[in-house]
């Protein structure tokens, strides 16, 4: 499982369907410490908030989320934040995600699977792995903004991916 999150750098134009190095240009993985100073001055430019970019979310190298939900990061990850607090409390949590007309749900089988609808796709997944990784992928991303900002807006939602992950960690 692997999470990762691709800010858009504003005023790149590459041609579509976009070959591996248009990729590059076009968007940046959060965790590239190569491209800090740029990434740094996309969010910086953006006033600290309203930047696009988008979630990938892979298992066994089939894509569950991807570029084709484009948005602003901050928000899609506190959606995936509220999404994962709900189904840890009630086993099963549905929304629309912002921006598409698309439902998203989690449901949980067992303790060991959840499954993921994404329209009209479905995924099960290993229930921990797929939550442990997601938060985690939140944590990194809001870290870095608040980082970055020196803001100290998003450390409530810290506190929250914290508590949910000790609590899928058994501490």
């Amino acid at each position: 499982m692997k999470v990762e999150t691709f800010i858009l750098v504003p005023n790149i134009e590459v041609k579509v369907p976009l070959t591996p190095k248009d990729f590059e240009k076009k968007f940046i993985n959060i965790e590239d410490k190569d491209r800090y100073q740029e990434i740094e001055r996309i969010i910086k430019n953006s006033k600290d908030e309203y930047y696009y970019g988008f979630i990938r979310i892979l298992h066994n190298d089939l894509i569950i989320f991807g570029e084709e939900f484009l948005d602003y990061l901050p928000i899609y990850w506190m959606v995936f934040t509220d999404i994962i607090h709900t189904y840890l409390m009630e086993e099963f949590v549905e929304t629309i995600l912002p921006g598409y007309e698309i439902k998203l749900s989690f449901k949980k089988m067992n303790n060991d699977v959840i499954n993921i609808k994404l329209g009209d796709e479905m995924f099960k997944l290993p229930n921990n792995e797929f939550l442990i990784n997601l938060l985690k992928g939140g944590k990194i991303f809001f870290y870095n903004h608040m980082k970055i900002t020196g803001s100290n807006t998003y450390s409530n939602i810290i506190m929250k991916i914290n508590s949910m992950l000790n609590l899928l960690l058994g501490k």
